[in-house]
């Protein structure tokens, strides 16, 4: 797989939580207009890694960060990746919060049982919005339960993002 970056910080994290490791793989086939990150739509961007090098990534980073956030391109292209890497972060006591175009109801259980954070639904431009998440089409789950408009809004995240766009 290609790693095309990683990096620490908050605001990858809807709760804001302490530092978060971002994982952004390569490789989309989603080709949305307006995205973010359009360079990690080709699977051949970014350096080759091995999932133990990830997970070197993660756990020498223990004590440092509270979650590892996966981002891209989609990790669900290659989800055995995924739950190696998020088994990884789970066995240490970090939070795995998962970016990704597929509704989750396209997703493994398996993957739906090691991620305590989901943001599902490809982005569309037209839906775009200045808050969290970046598209009103876009669901959250947290810990497997959808979180309605009001408890989104009421993110940190949010609360950030609004301070951000109003200065």
């Amino acid at each position: 797989m290609n790693l095309a970056r990683y990096e620490i910080g908050s605001v990858d994290d809807p709760y804001m939580d302490g530092l978060s490791l971002s994982l952004f793989i390569s490789g989309c086939k989603r080709g949305c207009k307006g995205c973010q990150n359009p360079e990690l739509q080709s699977f051949d961007y970014g350096r080759q890694v091995t999932t133990e090098y990830i997970k070197k990534l993660i756990r020498d980073r223990k004590g440092l960060i509270s979650s590892v956030v996966y981002g891209g391109g989609d990790w669900m292209y290659r989800p055995h990746h995924y739950l190696t890497i998020a088994s990884c972060a789970k066995d240490i006591k970090l939070r795995n919060i998962l970016y990704t175009g597929f509704s989750i109801m396209e997703l493994p259980p398996e993957v739906i049982g090691l991620t305590n954070i989901i943001i599902d639904g490809a982005f569309e431009e037209d839906l775009s919005q200045n808050r969290f998440p970046a598209s009103s089409n876009q669901n959250v789950y947290v810990d497997g339960k959808e979180l309605s408009m009001d408890e989104i809004r009421v993110l940190p995240i949010n609360k950030h993002l609004e301070k951000v766009n109003n200065a």
